[in-house]
């Protein structure tokens, strides 16, 4: 089977985003109904400046409100002076009935911050420079409400906006699929009225995009496809969401071979062609994280935590590790994945029919998550005391991988990594970074 190397990231949509590194939550109450000025503004119960659950000082949190799944037992949010669950001076927050909301339970961070780059407010205005591609935070690419997830191919950067809420917290409906040539060019719209699009994955026919306020009784996730030329939205898969068996993110888990999807459910690891109407069941392993490549289908399971490949034939799985990583991808015969320990990060390799892991030069200090690899080049994360950093390198010569990005703020940052650099977002921009130094 000939297989189409896609370049995929879906972050989840309940995943938040930190305090300003002085506590601070801004002091705006303005902007979207539900993503104001000031890191929280806008909803009645989420005033900024102190005035109700934004408060300054970083002590604690409440998570995120219900509109926004998996935003109870995050990372602080919502800090107060005197009452840590309050705004100085403000009121407590307790979110109605969290749990009704998919994912709202998962313990992930809460939603709403000010740090600068992200929502408007003091001190985390959102940057609209034009920049310069090859410098800084890189060049400007594309605005929009809240963008929730990057995917790309060879050629073409894709998106989604999840849309915005009225000010009594109803959706509006407005979600979007956008695309844009990697290298330059307009952004086109694919779809429009999408319900909460939330992340973004392909194949060489469709464009799969995760959804969190399809209503069916109750607000449900769901998977839906749509021709990546555009038409028609099709959900083919309800109570679909981007979060593995054990209720984190599963990291990579939109995968293709050629015209075939495969991804997650809590049953097992499902498959859906060009030509079907609705997924099967491929492997009833639960994956916490999936790469294809030649004719296998490799994948992290959580019970047994291992790596496994099943042929994309069909067959039994083999397992080739019982020291499973957090996320893995696979090229040129090799699995990759991140090693941790030390107080040191490594990019790490074992065959592709199994064996030892072997670390790669070059050692960085801290802790790196979140491999991706696209051709030649591969990226990751990299958590130090610059802040959230970005390695870019290739496989053929990695202790040449450089840092062509930092971010000052741990925010909740969506990105690509692609052949024409690093293309990221933590809410209403997307800004593209070259790869070069």
């Amino acid at each position: 089977m000939a297989v189409v190397g896609l370049v995929v990231f879906c972050a989840v949509a309940c995943s938040g985003h930190l305090s300003n590194d002085d506590g601070t939550g801004g002091e705006g109450g303005s902007g979207k109904p539900d993503l104001g000025g000031g890191g929280v503004g806008g909803k009645p119960s989420f005033a900024g400046g102190g005035a109700s659950a934004a408060g300054r000082s970083g002590a604690q949190n409440v998570g995120g409100y219900p509109d926004y799944p998996g935003g109870v037992g995050g990372l602080p949010s919502f800090a107060g002076g005197g009452d840590p669950l309050a705004g100085s001076g403000g009121d407590r927050y307790s979110p109605p009935n969290p749990c009704e909301w998919p994912g709202s339970c998962a313990g992930s961070p809460g939603n709403f911050a000010g740090a600068p780059g992200d929502y408007a407010g003091a001190g985390g205005s959102v940057d609209t420079s034009p920049g310069e591609c090859d410098s800084g935070k890189g060049c400007l690419v594309a605005q929009g409400s809240e963008i929730r997830g990057l995917a790309a191919d060879v050629s073409d950067l894709y998106w989604v906006d999840h849309g915005t809420f009225d000010n009594l917290g109803n959706y509006d409906n407005d979600g979007q699929l956008l695309k844009r040539a990697l290298v330059s060019g307009t952004s086109t719209v694919l779809a429009n009225g999408l319900a909460g699009p939330a992340g973004v994955g392909l194949t060489t026919t469709h464009v799969f995009v995760y959804l969190d306020q399809v209503w069916d009784g109750k607000p449900r996730y769901s998977l839906a496809r749509i021709p990546r030329a555009g038409g028609a939205t099709e959900i083919v898969q309800l109570d679909a969401a981007p979060n593995g068996p054990s209720g984190g993110d599963c990291l990579g888990c939109l995968v293709n071979a050629g015209d075939t999807l495969y991804f997650p459910l809590p049953t097992g690891v499902y498959k859906i062609a060009a030509q079907d109407t609705q997924p099967t069941l491929f492997s009833s392993l639960r994956a916490s994280s999936l790469a294809i490549s030649g004719e296998y289908l490799y994948l992290v399971s959580a019970t047994p935590k291992a790596i496994w490949r099943v042929p994309l034939a069909g067959g039994a799985a083999e397992q080739l590790s019982a020291d499973p990583r957090l996320n893995i991808q696979v090229a040129g015969g090799y699995v990759y994945s991140l090693d941790n320990g030390g107080n040191k990060a490594y990019l790490a390799r074992m065959a592709a029919t199994g064996g030892p892991w072997v670390r790669l030069p070059k050692a960085r200090s801290y802790s790196a998550e979140q491999l991706q690899i696209t051709g030649d080049w591969f990226f990751h994360e990299l958590y130090s005391d610059a802040g959230q950093q970005f390695v870019a390198g290739r496989l053929s010569d990695t202790a040449s991988a450089g840092v062509p990005l930092t971010l000052a703020n741990w925010t909740n940052v969506r990105w690509v990594g692609t052949a024409q650099g690093i293309f990221w977002t933590s809410g209403s921009v997307i800004r593209q970074r070259f790869n070069a130094e």
